[in-house]
């Protein structure tokens, strides 16, 4: 009778560890957490001093990072407002391997090792039937700034951190709009984003 009674109560034990363990394997695992941006960028003129500039809301700020021919690009971009930004971002993978870091920028045609491309697009609305584009790449004109990673998540693949570009003494980009004679400018390209997932 009590050998019968210990064997039961050790059944017991061994169904409801295995009970448990199920129950643990079977937890789903954690969400990733939403991605996060902020966007904004200024044209800054010398000669007199002043400055206009354009803060994105968080909500009008599309971000995406993928791998391309054994490069990370990031992309980011804002919507629905005026005038529009874009940033695209080319970094080598290796940069991943070395977690938080910050680079400069490529400045030569010649790709330069641990340096980041950066493009800059600024759209507006030249008339209401039209926009109009203005392109600025880092390795065209003098560009001062960095990219930053702040932290890279290798399990899940998320990259987070900062940019800051200003391409120095180029065209005023709203010159088409404005009255002669055309001004010299900096112009400036700020964001942050944080848990982008690279595909």
């Amino acid at each position: 009778m009590h050998t019968c009674t210990r064997f039961l109560v050790l059944l017991s034990f061994t169904l409801l560890a295995t009970s448990c363990q199920k129950d643990k394997d079977e937890q789903p695992a954690p969400a990733a957490p939403e991605p996060t941006y902020r966007m904004s960028s200024a044209v800054f003129y010398p000669s007199s001093g002043t400055a206009v500039g354009t803060s994105h809301r968080a909500n009008r700020v599309l971000g995406a990072a993928s791998r391309e021919n054994g490069q990370v690009v990031l992309r980011f971009k804002s919507r629905q407002d005026a005038p529009e930004d874009e940033v695209r971002l080319v970094l080598p993978s290796s940069f991943l391997t070395s977690k938080a870091g910050t680079y400069a920028y490529q400045t030569t045609a010649a790709p330069t090792p641990n340096t980041v491309q950066v493009t800059y697009t600024k759209t507006y609305q030249l008339s209401i039937s039209s926009l109009l584009s203005k392109v600025y790449k880092g390795h065209e004109q003098t560009t001062e700034g960095n990219f930053v990673i702040t932290a890279f998540d290798e399990k899940n693949q998320l990259i987070s951190g900062s940019y800051e570009a200003t391409f120095k003494d180029v065209s005023d980009p709203f010159s088409e709009i404005s009255p002669p004679p055309a001004r010299k400018s900096h112009v400036a390209v700020y964001g942050e984003f944080s848990h982008v997932s690279i595909r």
